[in-house]
């Protein structure tokens, strides 16, 4: 797996929430800042809009993804200790490697949660399976987390694409052209997202298979040197975990082993990966920081209070419902008729990718229809509200863990 996926992965996890709320911030600060002050503005349909947070948001929000621990570091604020084996094994001098590697169990029982980034190949590897059953040992299921190493960048990349295809939007005209651009915009990364979630389903579906005849003689092990120290490591565990009696040979270890990673591991991977396949803040975060930036350029120059919770109310229903709900609608369907290849796959994917559209499309449609019935009624503005915190709350129960 290339490295820039896993560091891509990895800074969507500890970062996403803190970007979020840096663009959030720095977006306030300039609206409060440059509201008396002449803003750049378009003319679309019929009303002056402002889009200086169109144009800053989105490449605020990446500086703070990719750099907020680096600013951190340097101002002296130390963030939570990670253990990552490649960097805190010693992978030069073999008797500091083999104290670090008898000492894996300790650093485990010793860490807080787990951070996996998934792919096919983790559970076909030695090291990976024995850090994972034993941190499932010794920890509470809810302190183990799995992140699929593909989709974060998958995100980004449709965020970019949104993004440059909203300033060429701004840049062409007005009325139908701008809406154009931003609809096409908005299909154009949709189509990523699809085989990406249909990679990640057969991932998922893999995962039972895989663990159904599980041995350890069956795994991969970078150097087969290191296989008796996994071994006895295993024994330990097992041991200590009052698994196997004290007396207990290695084979027996070994094989009590096995059936606890059968037993255990298809369930409690099925329990993180939650219901849809992934957590709700990753959509719902890259929502918020491709919606934002429109919200705050509507209400610039502070517009009737009707207005504000109008667009508020279209952000809450889109950016925290209609959007995590179409990625979940498409991974479940992406879970279905896997058997599938060739010009089957290509058809299947294209109309999993048609049916939420048109789900997408119909609930911003009812949201619209509702925000213009709600420009003179005070009772259809309460509706509007209502209906934008209920399509939030069903997209987070849609992704609700076990």
């Amino acid at each position: 797996v290339p490295r820039s996926l896993k560091y891509v992965a990895l800074i969507v996890y500890f970062n996403l929430v803190p970007a979020v709320l840096g663009a959030t911030l720095v977006l306030i600060v300039t609206m409060s800042i440059t509201s008396p002050l002449p803003l750049p503005v378009i003319v679309f349909d019929s009303h002056t809009q402002a889009i200086a947070s169109r144009i800053f948001c989105v490449p605020i929000f990446l500086c703070v993804l990719f750099w907020y621990r680096d600013v951190c570091h340097a101002i002296g604020r130390k963030g939570c200790l990670c253990f990552l084996d490649k960097t805190c094994i010693h992978q030069v001098n073999k008797d500091i490697q083999r104290m670090g590697i008898e000492k894996l169990g300790a650093y485990l029982y010793g860490s807080k949660a787990m951070i996996i980034l998934y792919t096919d190949s983790y559970l076909q590897k030695l090291w990976t399976v024995y850090e994972l059953a034993t941190f499932l040992a010794v920890k509470p299921l809810n302190k183990l987390h799995v992140v699929p190493v593909l989709l974060p960048m998958v995100w980004i990349i449709g965020l970019l694409i949104m993004y440059a295809s909203g300033l060429v939007a701004l840049l062409i005209a007005t009325g139908y052209k701008f809406a154009s651009g931003v609809l096409i915009g908005g299909l154009v990364p949709s189509i990523l997202f699809v085989p990406a979630l249909r990679r990640w389903a057969h991932d998922l579906e893999r995962i039972p298979q895989r663990l159904a005849n599980f041995t350890c003689d069956g795994l991969l092990c970078m150097y087969e040197d290191d296989r008796r120290l996994v071994y006895g490591n295993i024994v330990e565990l097992m041991k200590a975990a009052g698994l196997v009696e004290t007396t207990a040979s290695e084979a027996q270890a070994l094989h009590a082993f096995e059936l606890m990673v059968q037993n255990l591991l298809p369930a409690a991977l099925a329990i993180r990966v939650g219901r849809v396949g992934f957590s709700y803040s990753m959509p719902a975060t890259l929502a918020i920081a491709l919606l934002l930036p429109w919200f705050v350029d509507s209400i610039a120059g502070l517009p009737p209070w009707r207005f504000v919770v109008r667009r508020a109310s279209m952000l809450i229903g889109h950016a925290l419902g209609t959007i995590p709900l179409l990625i979940a609608v498409w991974m479940w369907l992406a879970r279905h008729w896997l058997q599938l290849s060739g010009c089957k796959e290509y058809v299947f994917l294209f109309v999993i990718w048609a049916a939420g559209i048109i789900m997408s499309t119909v609930m911003m449609g009812c949201l619209q229809m509702l925000s213009t019935w709600a420009k003179d009624s005070d009772l259809w503005l309460g509706v509007l509200l209502f209906s934008a915190c209920m399509l939030a709350a069903l997209g987070m129960i849609t992704y609700r863990k076990k």
